[in-house]
């Protein structure tokens, strides 16, 4: 029988934008002594009722299971909303605290991790908020920003070097590609403010396209184009179709792709701030006269343009490395008071200090019968099945939603985890310590550190 251990429980929505992040965590609360289990949200309800207690850990307020999880599974329910971010306007962070915060309550919620000092304050002061511990951490995928994390990337940094040879990266962050898109937008308004920062968002799509364009009527100069989660890939085809030298590809973490790029071009992107940690010059363009933005960290470390020659020029002049050390010491001090951990204790360590105080039983490993992981395999693919029908059915639709095989595309692997763990530990000069990675399930994988041949 194995050994009781504290359970830790995380889910993962994302895997290009979480995984990394959250196997970081993983390994730190390992480290702590925990048994830790990431999964999709479907394969964490399905084990719900085999948990007593436990710390549920999610990357946003999670309405709808917070309450159930923490009457059933003697959760305590941690936070970390990575919506709520370096690129958000001034004049737009009151009312955006209040839409993501201002309903948590302290039945539900426990914990609340946030980026930095700035929105620990703001989140702190909402009434919703007393009881509930909000602690300024910084983020386990902004940890992974840090020069010491740089070589987990360097295989894929070479592969895409190889495959794609120079190349400038654009990162849309828009939201939507069309005007259908914005109409869909500006309807989910939930304040004027918000209205108006639909409207820019427009006119700055626009404005983008036609930039990518003239920059890409010269044929030598090759172009990523590294869709939003929320955009649609074939959307950004066709408005490319026409430039051999564009190529849409949305693959994987961003990390390797911005290492690998000459220059990045960007709108109203933390991309901006990770480029400059590496030193990589980011541009944005035609966004000045918007109020309210020119403040934060994203802009302060990126050159803003008014002409496509000014872009042209500042991303082919950008060679030095005395200028590259100097965008690193400027995006350091542009994130002071923004962004927590950037050195010293990493975010990761930060959280798992906080979260190895909590009073949980220690639980036995979850035993899930042959029975279970076999209708659990059972029904993803039946739901993949339905998936590729309703691609095929839907595929020109506007309004088809990702799906979560698109999402997590190789679904939660213990193997893939495994092998992000072992850079992991050298990246943190944890390798003496041994790890136990288990496939629990159908996307669900347990991490522990392994005591003993018996672990």
């Amino acid at each position: 029988m194995s050994s009781k251990k504290k359970t830790i429980i995380f889910t993962i929505e994302l895997a290009d934008r979480e995984l990394l992040g959250k196997c970081l965590l993983a390994l730190e609360m390992a480290k702590k002594g925990f048994r830790v289990y990431i999964g999709t949200f479907r394969a964490v309800h399905e084990i719900r009722h085999s948990i007593k207690s436990c710390v549920f850990f999610h990357k946003s307020s999670y309405k709808r299971r917070a309450l159930q999880y923490k009457n059933q599974m003697g959760a305590t329910v941690a936070i970390m909303d990575e919506e709520a971010g370096i690129a958000i306007p001034s004049h737009r962070m009151e009312d955006f605290i209040r839409f993501r915060f201002g309903s948590l309550t302290s039945q539900a919620y426990d914990f609340v991790f946030t980026i930095g000092d700035r929105y620990a304050r703001m989140v702190s002061e909402l009434p919703s908020m007393q009881g509930i511990n909000v602690i300024s951490s910084g983020w386990p995928r902004i940890d992974l920003w840090r020069e010491e994390f740089s070589s987990i990337h360097n295989k894929k940094v070479s592969e895409i070097k190889q495959e794609h040879g120079s190349y400038w990266l654009f990162v849309s962050s828009f939201g939507f590609t069309s005007e259908a898109g914005f109409e869909r937008r500006l309807a989910k308004a939930y304040s004027e403010q918000a209205a108006r920062s639909a409207r820019n968002v427009y006119q700055a799509l626009k404005n983008y396209i036609d930039l990518i364009k003239q920059l890409a009527s010269d044929q030598s100069q090759k172009i990523i184009v590294r869709p939003h989660t929320s955009e649609r890939i074939q959307e950004w085809e066709d408005i490319f179709s026409k430039y051999p030298n564009i190529r849409v590809i949305r693959e994987g973490d961003i990390t390797p792709w911005l290492l690998a790029a000459d220059g990045v071009i960007t709108y109203r992107s933390t991309v901006n701030v990770q480029a400059a940690l590496n030193g990589i010059p980011t541009i944005q363009y035609k966004i000045n006269d918007i109020d309210g933005i020119n403040d934060l960290a994203v802009f302060k470390v990126s050159k803003c343009a008014e002409t496509v020659e000014e872009v042209r020029n500042h991303l082919n002049s950008f060679k030095s490395g005395s200028q590259k050390e100097t965008l690193k010491r400027l995006a350091i001090e542009a994130l002071e008071g923004n962004v927590a951990s950037l050195d010293g204790k990493s975010a990761s360590e930060k959280i798992s200090e906080s979260l190895s105080s909590v009073n949980i039983t220690p639980q036995p490993e979850i035993r899930i019968t042959p029975l279970k992981k076999a209708l659990s395999h059972c029904w993803d693919r039946y739901k993949y099945l339905e998936y590729r029908t309703g691609k095929i059915l839907l595929k020109n639709s506007k309004n088809r939603k990702m799906s979560r095989f698109e999402k997590i595309p190789n679904g939660i692997q213990a193997k893939e985890i495994s092998s992000i763990i072992e850079k992991l530990k050298i990246a943190t000069q944890s390798t003496g310590l041994q790890t136990r990675i288990h496939q629990a399930s159908t996307n669900l994988v347990l991490i522990e550190a392994a005591l003993d041949e018996k672990s």
